[in-house]
């Protein structure tokens, strides 16, 4: 695959399998020894890059773990290491991790400078919450973190001193955050952008191809090749909007988790689901993990499956004949097993605006509370009038061999009044609904007891709304 992207300040075309991992790109033929080789699973943050790319005509950065970034997804984005961002003198956020003693070993200190830059170029707001956010998959085995802590207060206050979220490339320029070399990449990247053509969706099925999307998951299994064609959702157009109708919020497969974060739109009909989506890997990863490798993925402990479960999603799934519908509740059919031919593409999810208040969580249990895959979720949905239910959605994972919709479960609460006896009821019946086995994240009566928690915890969270 030819990829035409600016690799730093240099312009590049290279032929690439688009799967082929960008860390060893970087490594291996760059020679970019900043870039370093970890986990390999996006783990630690110690190969943390950032990414630049053209969205409706704006420049936004974020950072990525380059371990589980396809060569692929560089074709025309401007991919910038720790030398792309070397000056003369050292940077504010350099600096600041010096004079601060936040490096020992230093083998974890240049993601750490990438992740808060690309903090820089990307946040909408400067605050400790999220800066503390952008490094949250960064890992540090020395320091014990506090002086981590210290320096980054340090940039901030570097950084407030003269910051324009609306001309942050100058001002960060000016306050010799990054090179200036940043203020041409725009136009740079549109050049590349008119000289290149976005393909146009292959739905023949015999031609089969397999789509990619962020390759957070694929690319921790290691080299193999899951087909002899790979087609990047992203190069797939409007593929990652989000936006609105009278009647749905349209969620593009595309969409990443801190997209979903980012939504205004989804956050205004889901409260609370940008918290949520921190219960999700961390920053590298959300930058580049997609709603539809979510769902196409078709874990049984799949975050995003089961948290929209509850809320009556619907699938765009794109074919040679045309775009047809699929209710996410009926998309699973077994251990990833899925209504999904060969050479259909999850196009976008839809989601129904609903026009009555509503009350919405997820849970999730795992060995750690972030940054890891849960041994069990839930999400709920209700509808109250008073304190009677007028509807209620469940669903779990972890607990079956699909994502699972508690179809039984929901049912039975309907018309019910909130209340200890009808949460221990119900608890019942979703024991009768789910199938748990027991593997490395636990046993079966484990995981029971653990969905037990979880629905005794959207009852606590529900009477607390009320």
């Amino acid at each position: 695959m030819k990829i035409n992207f600016i690799l730093n300040d240099e312009e590049l075309t290279v032929d690439l399998d688009p799967l082929f991992p960008t860390l060893r790109f970087l490594r291996e033929e760059k020679g970019l020894s900043s870039v370093k080789t970890g986990c390999g699973e996006g783990e630690c943050g110690a190969c943390t890059v950032i990414l630049g790319s053209l969205d409706n005509g704006k420049l936004k950065y974020r950072n990525v773990a380059s371990c589980l970034l396809p060569a692929g997804e560089l074709d025309g984005k401007h991919l910038v290491t720790l030398e792309g961002i070397n000056m003369t003198e050292l940077s504010p956020v350099q600096k600041a991790f010096v004079d601060e003693g936040a490096i020992q070993c230093g083998f974890c200190t240049p993601g750490f400078i990438m992740s808060i830059t690309g903090f820089l170029l990307s946040s909408k707001d400067l605050t400790k919450e999220n800066i503390l956010n952008a490094i949250d998959g960064n890992i540090c085995r020395c320091t014990g973190y506090y002086s981590i802590k210290r320096a980054t207060e340090k940039i901030l206050l570097a950084a407030e001193s003269g910051f324009d979220k609306e001309d942050r490339i100058n001002s960060l320029a000016e306050l010799s955050i990054i090179p200036e070399y940043f203020g041409s990449v725009k136009r740079r990247l549109n050049k590349i952008k008119n000289n290149s053509e976005k393909s146009s969706i292959i739905t023949d099925p015999r031609e089969a191809p397999v789509f990619l999307a962020g390759g957070t998951d694929l690319l921790v299994s290691g080299p193999g090749r899951p087909g002899p064609e790979v087609r990047l959702i992203s190069d797939i157009e409007n593929i990652s909007e989000i936006f609105e109708d009278n009647n749905f919020i349209h969620v593009g497969a595309g969409s990443t988790v801190e997209d979903i974060i980012d939504s205004e739109i989804l956050n205004q009909y889901v409260p609370g689901i940008s918290d949520f989506m921190y219960l999700i890997s961390s920053q590298i990863i959300r930058n580049t993990a997609t709603l539809g490798g979510n769902i196409a993925n078709a874990s049984p402990i799949g975050d995003l499956s089961v948290l929209f479960l509850v809320l009556d999603a619907v699938l765009d799934i794109k074919s040679e004949n045309g775009v047809r519908e699929v209710l996410l509740r009926d998309f699973f059919k077994d251990y990833k097993v899925m209504d999904l031919e060969a050479g259909e593409l999850i196009l976008k999810m839809r989601v129904p605006k609903y026009s009555e208040n509503r009350f919405f969580n997820f849970e999730k249990v795992s060995r750690r509370k972030y940054l890891d895959i849960a041994s069990c979720n839930s999400a709920s949905s209700f509808c109250l009038d008073g304190d009677v239910i007028k509807r209620c959605d469940l669903s779990a994972g972890g607990v079956a061999a699909v994502p699972l919709f508690l179809k039984e479960s929901s049912s039975y609460l309907t018309g019910r009044k909130i209340g200890e006896e009808t949460m221990n009821s119900v608890i019942e019946v979703a024991m009768d609904e789910i199938s748990p086995i027991s593997d490395v994240r636990g046993s079966s009566d484990y995981k029971r007891e653990l969905l037990r928690r979880l629905i005794k915890a959207h009852f606590v969270k529900l009477e607390g709304w009320m």
